[in-house]
């Protein structure tokens, strides 16, 4: 037989129960400032990146050193884009909120891969060949390789790119669907397999770079 608990002790057991979930609250609370002090932190680091390659550009004497610099300026340009997206992740009040900034970094990782993983190759010779600096095409590939499970994921956001991505889609389920299904974990792996691999390429270049003041390029003595 259960003894019903007097009014006292159920009071007492509700200011309890509140109490803990207030203090989860707050942590919960903690942990998320904490979250976008960090994520400001990354689109502060990214913007001084993207700063300096487009300066470059910008001061670029010849075709050549212009095109170097603009190979540079889009991977600067990904990692700015990407991590204001993450940090626009970090500032809604409701999950949906949330995730309506975790889907704008899917759409710029979706675009960014789709651009730089059938371009790379090519572009990256040609710097190469204008400065008269040999590359192993064997080697490029190969850096993509080392991120190809994490980077094989970036075609499972297909739908979330076509119906939420850059656009609203006229069926708001779908768009709502679409939003919802995503992890920050998983999202955040895929962005920083192809932050990694693009900056992996992007060294191959400052190598090219580095390979032309050593020949004497004229638009490079100052690097």
């Amino acid at each position: 037989m259960t003894i019903p608990e007097s009014s006292g002790t159920a009071d007492i057991l509700l200011k309890s129960q509140a109490e803990k979930l207030i203090n989860q609250l707050r942590e919960l609370e903690g942990a998320l400032m904490q979250q976008r002090k960090i994520s400001l932190q990354g689109v502060e680091k990214a913007d001084k990146m993207l700063e300096l390659a487009f300066h470059r550009m910008k001061l670029a004497q010849t075709d050549r050193e212009k095109n170097a610099w603009l190979f540079i300026l889009s991977v600067a340009t990904y990692a700015f884009e990407a991590t204001l997206s993450f940090h626009g992740a970090t500032l809604g009040s409701t999950d949906f909120g949330r995730s309506i900034g975790l889907k704008n970094a899917v759409h710029k990782i979706y675009e960014f891969d789709a651009m730089f993983s059938g371009t790379y190759i090519r572009n990256v010779r040609k710097i190469a060949d204008d400065f008269n600096v040999s590359v192993d095409v064997g080697e490029i590939r190969s850096i993509r390789k080392n991120f190809g499970e994490a980077l094989a994921t970036v075609r499972t956001y297909q739908n979330v790119r076509n119906v939420a991505g850059g656009h609203f889609d006229e069926d708001m389920l779908k768009y709502v669907e679409a939003v919802q299904s995503l992890d920050f974990s998983r999202v955040n792996m895929v962005h920083m397999a192809l932050m990694n691999f693009s900056a992996k390429i992007a060294e191959l270049v400052f190598g090219i770079l580095r390979d032309a003041q050593k020949n004497d390029a004229p638009e490079f003595r100052a690097i």
